[in-house]
Parts: structure tokens; sequence; C-alpha cells
């Protein structure tokens, strides 16, 4: 299951929500923190520059290993408010049978959208049955 995540990590295009950067960001803090305090006769001074370099950012780097190890890309993009054009590419990978997840139709159809006009257009997807008729850009532009 969590080879899934990184294969949808990669799907989505490696996005991920700003909080997570913000804790990646904290992490890199820490890590560099860690780098300048350590006593002179600490083994990560024997590693030199690259390797304290390194070591400061294994920290961001575990948060973002951990945050899509455990699914935490795809709950953020589940709840992300979707642009016009995002709504768009949705209905279309749908309806040509590539969605991003096999939940990605129902997640939209079941989610209210901030956007007045945006939901009309998911709960009129919601409406059709999409074994029968398909939205398409085409029905959703009138």
């Amino acid at each position: 299951m969590a080879f899934g995540f990184f294969i949808f990590w990669a799907r989505t295009r490696f996005w991920l929500p700003k909080y997570a950067h913000i804790l990646a960001a904290i992490g890199l803090l820490v890590g560099v923190w860690c780098v300048s305090t350590t006593p002179e006769d600490a083994p990560i001074n024997k590693a030199g520059s690259l390797g304290k370099f390194l070591f400061a950012l294994a920290v961001p780097a575990m948060v973002y290993f951990f945050f899509v190890f455990y699914g935490g890309q795809r709950a953020a993009m589940k709840y992300k408010p979707k642009t016009a054009t995002e709504i768009a590419d949705l209905i279309e990978r749908f309806v040509n049978g590539k969605s991003l997840y096999p939940q990605e139709w129902n997640d939209f159809v079941e989610s209210r959208h901030p956007d007045g006009k945006l939901d009309l257009y998911r709960k009129r997807c919601d409406e059709l049955d999409p074994k029968l008729t398909v939205p398409t850009r085409k029905t959703l532009r009138h």
C-alpha cells in the first residue's frame, strides 16, 4: 500500500500541501542546529562539510518521506479545493478511465466546493449516472 502512495505522489506531479513544507523547513532548522552544536570530537566532524550538509538535510527528507509513506499527501489532496481547470481535468480523466486513484471521482462528487458555481457543476455531475451518461467539458460549459 505504501508503494501506491509514492506512485500517487508522482502522478500528482509531486504536489504537497504548504504545511508539509513548513514542517520540512522546521526540520531543516533542527538539522542545522544539531550540526552546529556538535562537539569537536563528534564523528560527524570527520565527514567534513558535505557530511554535515547531508546530515542537516536528513530531517526534512524524513518529513517528506513519512508524509508520503503514510498517505498524508493523498488525504491533503482530497480536501484541497480544486480550480475550474482541475475539475475539468478530473472529469476528463474519469471519462477516459484514467483517474489518479480509484476513489477520485467519488471524492469529487461527495465533497462540497467553496466556490458556488463550481459546486453546482459538482452537484450536476453527482446527479448524472456515470455508467450511462458521463459528463464532458462541453456539457459543463452550458
